[in-house]
């Protein structure tokens, strides 16, 4: 049974603002049964075994608080019956303790009670470590319970005035701590350690930048008067000033982070050649995707004001120059998006016509290989939308609408 990936940021914080009377009126309830699937390979009557079972259980339904609490009392109770001379207990059993233990403040509807999870949950990894130091389980999980914390425990209490202070650290020391675990866990693993679970670690550091750069925009957006524009010049476009804790998430050096690590990550599931990584790599391959995507936004943006816009020269050297960068920066995205396709799912082949189309925008108008590329998207937009049953009629419509507009002006 794979495990799925937790809650993204946005949806943990929600969680974590319902209370009890809240989750039973949305339907949120608890089984009475658990079904605890055992691998093919796990031992029925081996506690640990089981153990990693209820863990996977749990992953398999994030929401699941009552399995989340067996996962917990089973650590306690294991520990307890352990006996350090005789210990049986792997660098395994003390990730997992303490991957439940940072779970946990998700759940609680005291926000003191939440840095104590995640101190709980550091102090089990730090227990661990110290038996097994160079475990990269251990060093992952360490990377995990970091970058969970930052959203829970601190942008929770956040808002726009917020200054860095002994309580509310500069986040981007806590994410160099966060990335200096997980690159130690990546020089000491096994390919095996490459899983699902390892790469929610890449997935929250994506989800967590992501929400760095949009803070403040809504209320930029809709809380700024135009006289007080100049008033405060120590804020970024995003509404952030330097002092606020999440400022320094802005650095590109992050999104060079997450796309290196990525990048090694793809890697070894490339080196592991397993059938059962089909799925992981083609989130991976999307995930990529999407980051060169959002890569060629900028110099495409720059490209297309000064050689379509006003007074517009396409023959400039900055013309040129971003036009090279948007392109390669674009058709690096449509070779992972293309390597991402998944025949099952229409949206893949939509992703992938997207992504040509934008780079069909970077050719010259009206040109062969403008032409080639939006053929190219049009064919597979048709194929999507025949599976669906008409959902991108939208977007085939514009897309022909275009075509259209062209031929009429040659004409």
């Amino acid at each position: 049974m794979a495990p799925k990936r937790p809650l993204g940021i946005g949806k943990a914080l929600k969680r974590k603002k319902l209370n009890a009377e809240e989750r039973k009126e949305e339907g949120i309830s608890a089984p009475t049964e658990i079904e605890v699937q055992l691998s093919s390979t796990a031992d029925a009557d081996d506690e640990l075994d089981q153990l990693r079972a209820l863990w996977l259980t749990f992953l398999d339904a994030s929401d699941n608080e009552l399995v989340l609490n067996g996962v917990v009392h089973e650590c306690d109770r294991l520990l307890r019956n352990d006996t350090e001379s005789e210990s049986k207990l792997g660098d395994d059993f003390h990730a997992i303790y303490a991957l439940a233990l940072s779970r946990l403040a998700s759940f609680t509807q005291d926000n003191s009670e939440v840095g104590d999870y995640f101190e709980a949950a550091l102090e089990r990894v730090t227990l661990g470590l110290e038996r097994f130091p160079k475990s990269a389980k251990l060093l992952f999980a360490r990377a995990a319970i970091i970058l969970s914390r930052i959203p829970l425990q601190y942008v929770s209490q956040m808002d726009l005035d917020t200054q860095i202070s002994k309580k509310v650290p500069k986040m981007g020391l806590l994410v160099d701590e966060a990335l200096q675990a997980y690159s130690e866990a990546e020089s000491v693993a096994e390919l095996a350690d490459f899983d699902a679970q390892t790469f929610d670690v890449l997935d929250a550091l994506d989800d967590l930048l992501d929400l760095a750069k949009h803070y403040g925009n809504d209320e930029m957006e809709h809380g700024m008067d135009s006289d007080d524009e100049d008033e405060d010049d120590s804020a970024d476009e995003g509404g952030l000033a330097e002092t606020h804790p999440l400022k320094s998430l802005k650095d590109s050096k992050y999104n060079e982070h997450w796309r290196d690590h990525t990048l090694t990550f793809l890697a070894k599931l490339d080196e592991k050649a397993s059938g059962e990584d089909v799925e992981l790599k083609r989130s991976v391959l999307k995930k990529l995707g999407q980051f060169y995507l959002l890569e060629s936004e900028t110099p495409a943006s720059i490209y297309i004001s000064l050689a379509f816009g006003e007074g517009a020269d396409e023959a400039t050297q900055d013309a040129k120059t971003a036009q090279k960068d948007a392109k390669r920066f674009t058709k690096t995205a449509v070779d992972y998006l293309i390597r991402a396709q998944n025949p099952d799912d229409p949206q893949s082949l939509v992703d992938v016509a997207e992504a040509k189309i934008s780079l069909g925008n970077l050719y010259p108008l009206e040109g062969e290989d403008q032409e080639r590329l939006y053929n190219e998207a049009e064919a597979l937009l048709e194929t999507a939308n025949k599976a669906t049953h008409g959902k991108y009629d939208n977007i085939l419509e514009n897309l022909r609408g275009e075509n259209a507009d062209m031929t009429s002006v040659n004409a």
